[in-house]
């Protein structure tokens, strides 16, 4: 058994389904997650763990894991500068 991969970090940005942001009043809502991971792949499945843990603990019933679509994925720690319409 070899030394395991190192983890890197990753942004990734996953759009809620649409029976979860009606929840909120919106039609369209998106989670943005700081993870580390091995790979792009293992970091989505990260974020989707947290994001759907987010949603039990606000009272929202997740589906699947897989309802959570991803939008954009980053390596590294992304900070926005901008959020929605606020410049």
């Amino acid at each position: 058994m070899g030394p395991s991969e190192p983890l890197k970090k990753f942004t990734i940005v996953l759009l809620r389904p649409d029976y979860l942001a009606s929840n909120y009043g919106i039609d369209i809502d998106t989670y943005t997650a700081h993870v580390e991971a091995t790979t792009p792949k293992n970091a989505v499945r990260e974020a989707r763990f947290e994001v759907m843990e987010a949603d039990k603990r606000g009272g929202a019933g997740p589906m699947s894991l897989e309802d959570y679509a991803v939008v954009l994925s980053f390596e590294g720690h992304l900070e926005p500068v901008v959020w929605g319409e606020s410049f």
